[in-house]
């Protein structure tokens, strides 16, 4: 797999579908390293900043799906992003302790609730908040139970 190409910017993020978004996490953490500074910085075409943008999204711990309400929660490079919102509103991740060994979320909270699913919706983003990733060196199975929806469901 080369990431080189839009089509596949949601192949990686694929096995949260079949309850493993902790491989989901290896393959992007792989993919995120291709990413250097300089005039071979890129690994592929940054088309109108798509490329950028799929390295920002994976580098906060998650990511959009196309023309769906729902966001793949990877593994984040920051300990904390905040996006921030209409009317004032902010997003903030935060994975404190993450590092290249630490790339694995073994818990999480959404706005202070226990968060077991490997995704969320755009109306939780919408809504502003926190989403707080534990993360550790293995995998717990952590948001293996309840895969993302589907647009074949």
């Amino acid at each position: 797999y080369e990431i080189g190409n839009e089509p596949g910017f949601l192949t990686p993020y694929l096995y949260h579908y079949a309850g493993r978004p902790d491989r989901s996490a290896e393959r992007v953490r792989a993919l995120l390293e291709e990413f250097r500074v300089g005039r071979r910085g890129l690994p592929g075409q940054d088309d109108s900043g798509a490329m950028s943008a799929w390295y920002l999204f994976g580098a906060m711990g998650f990511f959009p799906v196309a023309g769906q309400d729902v966001y793949l929660i990877g593994s984040p490079v920051f300990e904390e992003s905040t996006l921030m919102l209409e009317g004032g509103k902010r997003f903030t991740v935060k994975a404190p302790g993450v590092s290249r060994t630490n790339r694995y979320v073994c818990g999480a909270t959404l706005n202070g609730k226990d968060w077991n699913r490997c995704w969320f919706t755009h109306s939780d983003l919408l809504q502003g908040g926190e989403l707080v990733l534990e993360m550790g060196p293995v995998s717990t199975g952590w948001g293996r139970e309840l895969p993302p929806p589907s647009l074949s469901d």
